[in-house]
């Protein structure tokens, strides 16, 4: 018997503030929309890009964001990761009207890198002025969700479930530990959906139904 899956949500477009530049650059370079990938902090908006690709970073930043490695960084590239810096970062997501949600996926570095051991180790916080975000804000639900580490070592992944939502937006204002915050995907899902028969099954139900009855009679 196979086990149905909640599928992910489309997402018509998100805005917000561009990434920053540090050691390499953390902007959505792939944005679709109007703004300026390439200028710190510029508005983008009506399109979408690193966050919603389905490309979800599985090591830190200094990783995946440069040619090297964190043991020996090298050239700038276009990562995965957007990043800010000195900012709490909010992002707005559009979807078609009435999209109904209740779980949200979120994807952020934490930095736990040691140039000691030269190992990425669990407990080894904040390389690069980077930690995981304390927490985020959705504006439309008016409720605060706590991030913060989670017991692994590198990037962490949090699921956040509520009380199902019928909307076309979501805001969401996260609120950094250290300097930097770096995500790489944020994801939204309607899990009751999965459970909720279809009307064709209901239909076939009914007329088998039907059915047993007749031959009883």
């Amino acid at each position: 018997m196979s086990t149905a899956h909640a599928s992910i949500i489309s997402v018509e477009s998100y805005s917000m503030l561009n990434g920053n530049r540090g050691s390499f650059t953390y902007f959505d370079d792939n944005y679709t929309g109007s703004g300026n990938t390439q200028v710190v902090n510029a508005l983008l908006s009506g399109g979408v890009g690193k966050l919603t690709d389905g490309v979800i970073a599985n090591q830190i930043w200094c990783n995946t964001e440069n040619t090297g490695t964190c043991n020996a960084l090298g050239q700038d590239i276009n990562g995965l990761y957007v990043g800010w810096f000195n900012l709490n970062p909010t992002i707005t997501f559009s979807f078609a009207s009435d999209t109904i949600i209740n779980r949200l996926y979120i994807y952020a570095d934490d930095s736990e890198y040691s140039p000691i051991t030269q190992t990425v180790t669990e407990g080894a916080f904040g390389y690069g002025g980077l930690t995981a975000p304390t927490s985020v804000f959705i504006s439309e639900l008016s409720r605060s969700f706590i991030l913060g580490n989670v017991a692994n070592a590198g990037p962490n992944t949090y699921v956040l479930d509520f009380e199902s939502i019928e909307t076309d937006t979501l805001t969401l204002q996260f609120n950094r530990n250290t300097p930097w915050v770096l995500i790489s995907e944020i994801q939204f899902e309607n899990t009751a959906s999965v459970n909720a028969p279809s009307s064709a099954l209901l239909l076939v139900a009914c007329s088998l139904f039907m059915l047993l009855r007749l031959k009883h009679k």
